[in-house]
């Protein structure tokens, strides 16, 4: 997202993709989980949704981060109520705080591979010993590697648009047996 953020024509419009992206993906993502559709009479459950829906509001969060027009103040409390409205989403706030940092430290490669360490703790220490969260430190060499240019072609976004809620569903079918 960090990169994304810097790297995109036009933001407006790869704010709306990913949103909308989101949204499509909670289907899949609901149904993987539970293996059912989030939809009843009652309406539409919204509530967990997938990372995809982090990323998102990680997104808005470096868009209000970097908005000149607002004081710190201003800054702190949108992130703030971002924070919060993450919650919901597979990544909770960790997505935007990382993603914040990731973006905050953009080209300071000990910056952003501290910061991926200490959230990799945190997450863990938070989550009450959920040592998986450790694997966040498997992206440092990875993110070592990076040179900060695109890679692949124009349209290898778009095989990540599809392969994320196609995944789920092929995954969910098999989970539950359908």
């Amino acid at each position: 997202m960090a990169e994304g953020y810097h790297h995109t024509k036009n933001l407006r419009k790869y704010a709306l993709r990913l949103g909308a992206f989101a949204l499509i993906s909670h289907f899949p993502f609901h149904f993987f989980y539970f293996g059912r559709w989030p939809v009843s009479a009652a309406g539409i459950q919204l509530y967990p949704t997938s990372f995809v829906y982090s990323l998102f509001v990680g997104l808005i969060s470096l868009i209000v981060w970097n908005n000149d027009k607002l004081n710190l103040t201003a800054k702190a409390c949108l992130i703030f109520g971002l924070c919060v409205a993450a919650i919901p989403g597979d990544g909770s706030f960790f997505a935007v705080f990382l993603i914040l940092a990731l973006g905050a430290y953009r080209g300071d490669f000990k910056m952003q591979a501290r910061s991926l360490g200490a959230f990799a703790v945190i997450a863990m220490v938070l989550q009450i010993g959920n040592w998986y969260q450790l694997g966040m430190f498997l992206a440092i060499p990875l993110l070592r590697q990076y040179n900060g240019t695109l890679g692949g072609s124009k349209h290898s976004k778009w095989f990540f648009y599809v392969f994320y809620p196609l995944h789920l569903l092929v995954l969910g079918s098999l989970k539950h047996g359908v």
